[in-house]
């Protein structure tokens, strides 16, 4: 067998090797969305200082743009409604942040499964 050919045959494998990698990480974001509720975008927890840095100190949930409603209307923060309320939402969006990373990973995967760097080799 050439050396050439023997890198071809190698070759497939790997690529055979990532399609069922980037299997894995679909049914993955597949069970992840199975699991539960996801928070939107912009979506983070925060701490509130009502009355200076020595007061009592809050978590509420924030948002890049007016997406809660509350007594006037659509508004940036919410409060929670109790510990559950927290620690569903904290849930929500570590699922989102697990979501976005599967994302990255599996496109730089099928970014190197599309066109292969070893297309150019001789």
């Amino acid at each position: 067998m050439l050396p050439c050919v023997r890198v071809k045959v190698g070759l497939r494998r790997i690529m055979c090797e990532l399609e069922q990698v980037i299997e894995k990480l679909r049914r993955a974001e597949n069970a992840i969305r199975d699991n539960g509720a996801i928070a939107p975008e912009g979506v983070t927890i925060d701490t509130h200082h009502p009355g200076g840095e020595s007061a009592q100190i809050y978590k509420r949930l924030r948002s890049r743009k007016a997406i809660f409603t509350g007594k006037r209307g659509k508004t940036k923060t919410r409060a929670f409604a109790g510990p559950a309320d927290r620690k569903d939402w904290e849930a929500r969006i570590a699922r989102r942040n697990q979501l976005k990373d599967i994302a990255r990973v599996a496109a730089a995967l099928q970014a190197i499964a599309d066109e292969p760097v070893w297309d150019y080799l001789p």
